[in-house]
């Protein structure tokens, strides 16, 4: 199954970035009694090349956030895969035309298990009950389009909404 045939999946990740003090006060440094001229030197040194360090730097900085995002990604889907769970999942159509009332189209049970958030939605028969949302969801009108009446497209996999709500951790 593609990345694409999958759910937006709720979830939570930190990162964190450390920056070099010796790029953030300059070649010249504070110390001693030049600091004023060390400050100015810094600065037009920062004017010189700012645009050309600002972009380098910011790809760096982005480069190591977006490390550090899948680095926690990976050691939260370890721990997620060797723990004990009690969860509940959930599965929404967001669409704002879908009333609120068939916008849910799976509420499991709750469950104790040690599969990953990705392992419980393909333990789910997703195409049966896309198939009977999606009967009822062309017969709503789209009411962004107000020149004519527009029905809904059928929803796809990967327009959905899946939660999975941790109970408790064992």
């Amino acid at each position: 199954m593609a990345n694409l045939d999958v759910p937006h999946i709720s979830s939570s990740g930190t990162s964190s970035t450390a920056y070099n003090l010796a790029q953030v006060r300059g070649a010249g440094g504070w110390g001693g009694g030049q600091a004023q001229n060390n400050m100015f030197a810094a600065q037009t040194h920062h004017d010189h090349f700012s645009q050309y360090q600002h972009l380098r730097e910011s790809r760096n900085l982005a480069q190591v956030i977006q490390e550090a995002r899948q680095q926690s990604q990976s050691v939260k889907e370890e721990q997620m895969s060797t723990q004990r769970r009690l969860v509940q999942v959930f599965i929404a159509d967001p669409d704002e035309n879908v009333p609120l009332d068939k916008s849910l189209i799976y509420s499991g049970e709750q469950k104790l298990t040690d599969a990953t958030n990705e392992e419980l939605f393909h333990e789910i028969e997703i195409s049966k009950i896309l198939k009977e949302h999606n009967a009822y969801r062309v017969t709503l009108t789209n009411k962004k389009v107000k020149e004519r009446a527009e029905f809904l497209e059928p929803a796809r996999i990967r327009d959905l909404r899946m939660v999975v709500v941790e109970i408790a951790k064992f």
